[in-house]
């Protein structure tokens, strides 16, 4: 085996040079960190090749070079003239100089994210605006008026459920929320928006009464509660004549009443009445009784904040208790009472003729228990509504009653119910004009008028 490695000189010459720029190239490795790539010296293309790799695809700044050789790719080749070696330069990480105008940097990571934030109009000293996404939570900065702002770096390209909320008390009553998905963008800075009108508002309720925590503290009242009117318990009761009563107990926080109608229970509530004083506690509704079989009523207990319905209220069954029923105070058989009916404009004072009255009384309010006029001397009585109900107020009879005259054969009232004129058909006077002599009956049945005045 020796003889064949050493039977040729030029053999053993080759192999002992390739040795000696092996050895060579080894030394230079170790003192390479300090030379740029151009000062490493190429070996003659008949003793060795040196591969460096590509240095393009590594990130080297001007002041750091690093080059790796790696002498276990160094080969020998014994059949050829030629020994190739090779050099690889390896990847290598970068530190940034923080120093130099040439420093390395990383690619960015975060975005700075100016959230530009105009919450709902409300003048408080104090108010809060509180963001929260992610892990971050960030209370925001008065800016004027209504704007609000933060501004902070953020990870890019992340998303995750971005709540913004509007509170006063310093963050104990909230006013408003937003609430969205939002993902960061890649850009250095960027800016959101966010309007007053995005802020969702009628979600906060502390006391649970249908108004908002904002609307209430508008209106200067408390959004914990006992504010808003109570829900009234009310009733309803029908009276003489054609008269609905709605009454109801008092409501707290109350400062007037109101009154609706819906009347056939297909067209809709409106009012019917004025705004009621917070002392009232009824209200007589006279109607067309034909025109309300169906009808339903309401009672508004309000404040200025709001009004609270009451329970609907609906007219069932028979309306004859609302139907007036009037009789005389002296009812007998065979007077005539209504034969003739007069009712005052107002609806409040009623005037009714019995013709055929028996009493002998005369004037206003006389015996009406003295049937000694034997039959139809007449009398007329009056009626008059106080306070929602009907009463009798006068007995009227001629001032010169007598048998047979039937005082009371017409009757009418003025528009007040304040002057009263009476028939009297068959009266017997011989007497002319105003205020004659009423006790001559030389005239049979030739009949008067009298006028009574309240």
């Amino acid at each position: 085996m020796y003889s064949l490695i050493f039977k040729d000189n030029k053999l053993i010459r080759l192999t002992i040079v390739s040795i000696v720029c092996g050895l060579f190239i080894l030394g230079c490795s170790g003192s390479s960190e300090s030379q740029s790539p151009s000062e490493i010296d190429t070996v003659d293309d008949a003793t060795a090749n040196i591969v460096t790799g590509d240095d393009t695809s590594n990130n080297v700044s001007n002041d750091t070079n690093v080059v790796t050789i790696d002498s276990s790719q160094v080969t020998t080749t014994e059949n050829t003239s030629t020994t190739t070696s090779t050099v690889e330069s390896e990847p290598t990480t970068l530190l940034p100089d923080t120093v130099g105008s040439n420093a390395v940097t990383e690619e960015s990571v975060t975005t700075l994210i100016d959230f530009d934030i105009t919450v709902p109009a409300y003048q408080s000293n104090a108010l809060q605006v509180r963001l929260q996404w992610g892990d971050r939570d960030a209370t925001a900065t008065f800016v004027v008026d209504e704007s609000w702002a933060v501004v902070d770096n953020f990870p890019t390209d992340t998303e995750n459920t971005l709540v913004v909320t509007f509170s006063d008390n310093n963050g104990a009553v909230t006013l408003g929320s937003f609430e969205q998905i939002f993902r960061t963008g890649t850009n250095p800075s960027e800016t959101f928006q966010i309007t007053a009108d995005q802020f969702d508002t009628n979600r906060w309720d502390n006391d649970g009464d249908g108004i908002s925590n904002l609307d209430e503290l508008i209106a200067g009242s408390n959004p914990d509660g006992n504010d808003i009117p109570q829900p009234v318990q009310a009733n309803l009761e029908l009276i003489p004549d054609k008269t609905f009563r709605i009454n109801w107990r008092p409501s707290v926080n109350t400062q007037f009443y109101r009154i609706l109608e819906n009347p056939d229970g297909l067209s809709g509530y409106s009012p019917i009445s004025e705004d009621l004083d917070a002392s009232t506690q009824f209200f007589n509704h006279r109607v067309a009784l034909f025109n309300r079989v169906n009808a339903r009523y309401i009672v508004q207990a309000c404040n200025t904040i709001r009004c609270v319905d009451s329970d609907e209220l609906v007219v069932s069954g028979s309306l004859d208790s609302a139907i007036g029923y009037f009789k005389a105070s002296n009812s007998e058989l065979r007077d005539e009472f209504g034969i003739a009916i007069s009712l005052s404009a107002n609806g409040n004072t009623l005037a009714v003729g019995a013709r055929s009255e028996d009493s002998a009384a005369t004037g206003i309010n006389g015996d009406q228990n003295d049937n000694s006029a034997e039959e139809r001397a007449g009398a007329v009585y009056v009626f008059v509504r106080s306070e929602g109900s009907w009463q009798q107020q006068a007995y009227l009879k001629a001032s010169n009653t007598e048998p047979g005259d039937i005082f009371g054969t017409a009757v009418s009232l003025s528009a007040d119910g304040d002057t009263l004129a009476i028939g009297a058909g068959f009266e017997d006077s011989t007497a002319t004009g105003i205020n004659g002599d009423q006790n001559d009956n030389s005239a049979r049945d030739a009949g008067a008028a009298y006028v009574f005045v309240r």
